[in-house]
């Protein structure tokens, strides 16, 4: 018998999982408590594949996604009231909408009202199903399930640009009198009708099958919801007038269609506005997102939860700590709501563990040194290598990564840190991330990194490989000399050219003199490999630095 079982019907991955679960609770919680029980979950299942289960075990063991959200919410006496709620409150604002509907339909100006109606009911109706909370679910807990355009934009748009030719050589055909004289005027209108009518039929079955995805599939259906309406209301507003022959001052029948495309072009425009919105191309108006939680109320919280963990005192000291970091940001120019966010984005996003805010060190890459350290099996530090960065990848995907290094010599910095390390018993290679301070003229280290680095070939290029020191201790057990690099080398990432042009002039000199002696190392150029395939490949490296450095990179001033 299997240990596990999974019902039928339920999800067997996690990303399925998160998106079921996270369905089922944000009706009812709010945005960043559904965020922070889904970054809990996919804790669990990190957890468990470390401990060998497979996703579907794991999510068996779990239960099922509704089972879980209903204890969940069973421990929160007041989720469903404020649900409900909610809920109640965008069901009478979109019950209102409808009522401006029927007056302007009563009115015969349904066209007048759908300029407004539209952008109003789909605002509503995004709200009342929890649109902005489930954009920000989407984006942070991807199901990776993919929304076609065909259903909600080219479907629509094919039978309205069908509806207008039909509608257009209808009147034309009966205007220049080349229908069959047997076909009558009320047959041509009682064709008409049925056309306009199994027109309207499709276009309701579209808006359901869209607005059932857009519930239970992902929120990304929506603008097709309302393009589809939109599409509606054209045909909707030609049978309107059609059955009103008692209007005062009628339309001609061409003035009707152009009429009609009124409330369709709204349609589009306000769905093509959600789309960029459901996309992230745009951010969420303010409207469409939870409230924003105050300084006080986010300080407040903490201090509850960190009570539950430690004495008074600890958590006293903690929030006045929090409280220096808030008043920095304060006087760097940053909003309450950026500090805020950036902390809640980091937890939801599936971090577990305690929050260290560093203070900010002002300047560019040049102020940045990285130092690589290699610790013998008796803990003493045998090799020391500092480099100074001249400059640093920006893409979205590269940001931090160096790109240029010169090796330098700081005798005091080095020993500072050689003697932490060996008071720590240290073994193995260690990687400091640091940075000068040009406000007291001291280094201040930001982290330790307990493997070499990206960008360790520097290393190799300032004429120490690594692999010696780790046969000659590990293998040959011979005790190694020490040793600080002093000697100046240049390593790269990046073409020469793309060098010169996002470092600083003030380096330029130094960086010729390294070229032309011959110190100049990078990680993908070695002759003795040199094959055409190989050329092809480090050439197209070469242009990819171009294109992102000259899109993410700014040139310094001073070239």
């Amino acid at each position: 018998m299997k240990r596990f079982q999974l019902r039928q019907g339920e999800p067997a991955d996690e990303a399925a999982y998160l998106d079921r679960l996270g369905k089922c609770l944000v009706g009812w919680l709010p945005e960043s408590q559904v965020l922070e029980v889904l970054s809990d979950y996919r804790e669990q299942f990190q957890a468990g594949r470390e401990r060998g289960r497979t996703d579907a075990e794991i999510t068996a063991a779990m239960g099922a996604p509704g089972d879980v959200a209903r204890g969940l919410l069973a421990e929160e006496p007041s989720a469903k009231t404020a649900g409900l709620r909610q809920t109640g409150l965008w069901a009478a604002a979109l019950a209102l909408c409808c009522g401006f509907l029927w007056i302007n339909l009563s009115a015969y100006a349904f066209q007048y009202g759908a300029v407004l109606f539209l952008p109003l009911a789909s605002s509503v109706l995004f709200l009342l199903l929890r649109g902005g909370a489930r954009v920000e679910l989407e984006r942070r807990f991807p199901n990776g399930r993919t929304v076609s355009p065909a259903l909600g934009y080219y479907v629509p748009f094919g039978l309205v640009l069908v509806f207008e030719a039909a509608e257009e050589i209808l009147h034309l055909l009966s205007r220049i009198g080349r229908l069959p004289e047997q076909v009558g005027p009320y047959f041509v209108g009682e064709v008409n009708m049925i056309f306009i009518l199994a027109l309207e039929a499709v276009l309701v079955v579209l808006l359901a099958v869209s607005l059932w995805r857009s519930t239970a599939v992902s929120i990304r259906f929506f603008p097709g919801v309302i393009h589809i309406f939109g599409a509606g209301s054209a045909a909707f507003f030609v049978y309107l007038y059609h059955m009103t022959p008692f209007l005062e001052d009628p339309w001609s029948p061409q003035e009707a269609l152009v009429m009609a495309l009124l409330p369709y072009g709204v349609g589009l425009a306000t769905a093509l506005a959600f789309q960029r919105w459901v996309d992230g191309k745009k951010p969420l108006p303010r409207i469409f997102r939870d409230g924003a939680v105050s300084w006080r109320d986010w300080h407040h919280r903490l201090g509850v939860s960190l009570l539950g963990w430690f004495d008074a005192e600890q958590a006293i000291e903690v929030l006045e700590d929090y409280q220096e970091q808030y008043e920095l940001g304060r006087e760097q120019g940053r909003s309450e709501e950026e500090l805020l966010s950036a902390l809640d984005e980091v937890y939801a996003a599936g971090y577990p563990g305690k929050m260290i805010l560093q203070e900010f060190i002002p300047g560019d890459d040049t102020y940045m040194r990285v130092l690589t350290n290699y610790s013998d099996q008796r803990g003493k530090v045998k090799l020391m290598c500092l480099g100074h960065v001249l400059l640093e990848e920006h893409s979205p995907h590269g940001i931090g990564n160096h790109a240029v290094i010169i090796t330098e010599h700081d005798r005091g910095l080095c020993d500072k840190i050689r003697r932490m390390l060996e008071d720590l018993d240290y073994v193995g290679f260690s990687n400091f991330d640091i940075k000068f301070d040009r406000r007291d003229g001291r280094y201040k280290a930001f982290e330790i990194n307990t493997r070499q680095g990206r960008s360790n070939y520097y290393v190799t290029g300032s004429g120490h490989n690594i692999a010696q020191y780790l046969v000659g201790d590990l293998i040959e057990g011979r005790d190694i000399p020490p040793a600080i690099t002093s000697n100046r080398s240049i390593w790269r990432m990046i073409p020469r050219g793309l060098a010169y042009r996002f470092i600083p002039r003030r380096y330029h000199q130094e960086m010729k003199a390294l070229f032309k002696s011959g110190a100049d190392h990078h990680s993908m150029e070695y002759r003795p490999d040199y094959t055409a395939r190989r050329i092809w490949r480090i050439w197209k490296n070469h242009i990819g630095c171009w294109v992102r450095f000259n899109r993410y990179c700014e040139k310094p001033k001073e070239n």
